[in-house]
Parts: C-alpha cells; sequence; structure tokens
C-alpha cells in the first residue's frame, strides 16, 4: 500500500462517517478532530510538498497542489466554528453549516483523488517508500490506538504498513 491507497481509504472512512453526522452530530468533533489532527496533517507534510518536488517543472499541477492544499484552511476554519457554536449550544447555526463543512470535504477528497492521485501512480517506487516511512512513523503510541479505533483499522494492519 502507498500513500495516496491510504488516502483514499481514509477518504472512504471520511465519507462514511460524514454520512452518520446527520443521526448523530455528537460524532462531529471526532471527524473533524480526524481531519485536521491527521488526514490534512499527513497530506501537507508529506503528500503536497513531495508532489511539489517531483513534479516541480509542471506548473499547472504544482498550482493545483497549492490550491487544493488551501482548502484546509477554509475546512479548518469552518470546523473550529462549528465546534464553537456546538459548545455555545447554538444547534441551529450549527446544523446550517454542517451540511457546507461536509459538502466543502467530499468536494475537496473528490478532487484530490481526481486531479493529484493519479500523479502519484508514476512517483518512483523509492519515493513512495519514503513517504511510507514518515507516514507510517506519525503512528506515534498516542495517536495508534485513536486511528484504528475511528477507522476500523487494525493495529496489525498498521504492523503491515510498517514491514
Amino acid at each position: 500500500m502507498d500513500l495516496a491507497e491510504l488516502l483514499m481509504f481514509e477518504h472512504a472512512v471520511i465519507r462514511i462517517k460524514s454520512e452518520l453526522i446527520g443521526s448523530d452530530n455528537s460524532s462531529f468533533g471526532e471527524m473533524n478532530r480526524f481531519v485536521l489532527k491527521w488526514h490534512a496533517n499527513i497530506e501537507d507534510e508529506i503528500f503536497f510538498p513531495t508532489l511539489r518536488e517531483q513534479f516541480s517543472e509542471n506548473n499547472e499541477l504544482v498550482s493545483d497542489v497549492k490550491r487544493i492544499g488551501a482548502d484546509h484552511k477554509l475546512i479548518q476554519t469552518l470546523g473550529e466554528n462549528l465546534e464553537k457554536w456546538k459548545s455555545e449550544g447554538k444547534e441551529e447555526r450549527f446544523r446550517e453549516r454542517l451540511d457546507l463543512y461536509v459538502k466543502l470535504l467530499r468536494e475537496h477528497n473528490d478532487l484530490e483523488e481526481e486531479a493529484l492521485f493519479p500523479y502519484w501512480k508514476i512517483l518512483p517506487d523509492e519515493v513512495k517508500a519514503k513517504t511510507m516511512e514518515k507516514t507510517v512513523g506519525a503512528f506515534n503510541p498516542g495517536i495508534l490506538g485513536w486511528y484504528c479505533a475511528y477507522t476500523g483499522i487494525s493495529e496489525r494492519f498498521v504492523d503491515y504498513l510498517k514491514e
């Protein structure tokens, strides 16, 4: 498994979890935490920089990476506001904007899969291996149990990624 495949798995988790928010908006905080503290962070720190570096002469792709990466700030701001409105008991405002958050997040993930992930396939195997090493290295003990519980992935599977 390479990093793009792991990110696509996480996109699937996000799609499924975002469907559940409609019936249980208390799950929003955990999904937002997953998106911001793990998923977007891996993209910002490993995935996007690798694409920019490996395809530095492809101005259109580099521009797409920057534009798509900028969505993370918008998603973060909206997510933080949703958390605030929920904690303040502003349920109506929370519900009104929750749909926007989910729509924005899904469109962002779809755009990554369409515009960026195909480039990952043509990267040299050594580059893919290095990015997986970095990613697996981020699975520290404080993250691992939480990640496994949230995504449904087993710790054995994460160990498999390390091998």
